[in-house]
């Protein structure tokens, strides 16, 4: 199991330094600078984080149950356990938006056309289900009457 993910490290440090010959298709672009105040919070902030987790789980001078006693460590706990509000934020955007479409779309003309589609089906299986009666009579005569049919179709057209 740690084959993969050996590799797929390796792959990750190093995939950067392989050139793959795409300037004919994407051309040269200007390069974007980044502000100094900018770049030195980029910097600091992961810098930061690694600290404040050193000072938390390493030397311990800062302990856990407290940190997490508070409100705020609370509802941030919550708030990342619940998948940081995504499921919240796609009910609210996508689902819910949906269903009201389609609860006010229920009996649309469409839906009326394809219903009456149903209806004459139905119809006309009430009406053909009479002739299959089982008899072997009925089917030979109706068998003939097709051929008669036919035959007459043959002989005027």
């Amino acid at each position: 199991m740690n084959g993969p993910l050996i590799l797929l490290i390796i792959l990750s440090l190093m995939g950067g330094f392989i050139a793959v010959p795409l300037d004919p298709v994407f051309g040269q672009s200007e390069e974007h600078h980044v502000s100094g105040l900018l770049h030195t919070f980029m910097v600091a902030t992961p810098l930061i984080g690694i600290a404040i987790s050193f000072l938390i789980f390493y030397t311990k001078t800062i302990p856990v149950e407290k940190l997490m006693g508070s409100s705020f460590a609370q509802t941030l706990h919550k708030f990342w356990n619940s998948g940081w509000g995504f499921d919240w934020l796609y009910d609210r955007l996508i689902v819910f938006p949906f269903l009201w479409l389609a609860r006010i779309n229920r009996a649309d003309v469409i839906d009326g056309f394809y219903a009456l589609v149903v209806e004459i089906s139905r119809a006309a299986n009430g009406m053909i289900i009479k002739t299959q009666t089982g008899y072997l009579r009925w089917y030979a005569l109706s068998v003939a009457a097709g051929l008669m049919v036919l035959i007459t179709l043959g002989v005027l057209l």
